[in-house]
């Protein structure tokens, strides 16, 4: 016989080990007969957002820096240039111009322009260490011509062109019938 219980524990074991037993039988084998777990209750699963994924910083180069300090290192030699511009456009009526040349600190230039009277304007000028002077000259004779006045016409007020719609009524049709008065056989 008790041979016979320890193949059963034996077997148990191994079913026990193996899942082969039913829940009930492994919660016996567990705890005493008669007391049962409290039913298990499953919490509802966790949804994560998506994880953010960000870009990976950019890296710029170190700003290179070329003599002392932080400006542009430019030759130290006097400047030297000359340019000259018109504009002749004889359907609007404009003409004007300028021309400059510059040796060093000194800098002469002249610019004119037609003036609506007729007459030409000039100024021709030269800038230096001691500042900036110009001479200003006209051409040819004002003239002004008579403008020819508009007739100013009298004002007068538009006629109205609005006219109100004639109203539009409808009586409405009586809803009300008389009732019916029921009738009772004997």
């Amino acid at each position: 016989m008790m041979r016979k219980v320890g193949l059963v524990l034996v077997a148990g074991v191994v079913a026990l080990v193996s899942g082969d037993i039913s829940h009930h039988v492994k919660s016996s084998l567990h705890h005493p007969l008669g007391h049962h777990a409290a039913p298990l209750h499953h919490v509802a699963p966790v949804h994560h957002a998506t994880p953010v994924h960000h870009a990976a910083p950019v890296h710029h180069a170190a700003p290179v820096h070329h003599g002392k300090g932080y400006a542009p290192v430019y030759p130290d030699t006097p400047p030297h240039y000359a340019f000259e511009h018109a504009v002749h456009d004889d359907y609007a009526g404009t003409h004007f111009g300028h021309s400059e040349a510059r040796d060093g600190y000194k800098t002469e230039g002249k610019y004119f322009v037609h003036l609506p009277d007729g007459r030409v304007q000039t100024v021709t000028y030269y800038a230096d260490e001691t500042g900036y002077h110009p001479t200003v000259s006209y051409e040819g004779t004002a003239h002004y011509d008579a403008h020819a006045v508009a007739p100013v016409k009298a004002y007068h007020a538009p006629e109205p062109t609005y006219h109100a719609p004639e109203p539009v009524y409808h009586a409405p049709e009586p809803a009300y019938h008389a009732p019916v008065v029921p009738t009772y056989h004997a």
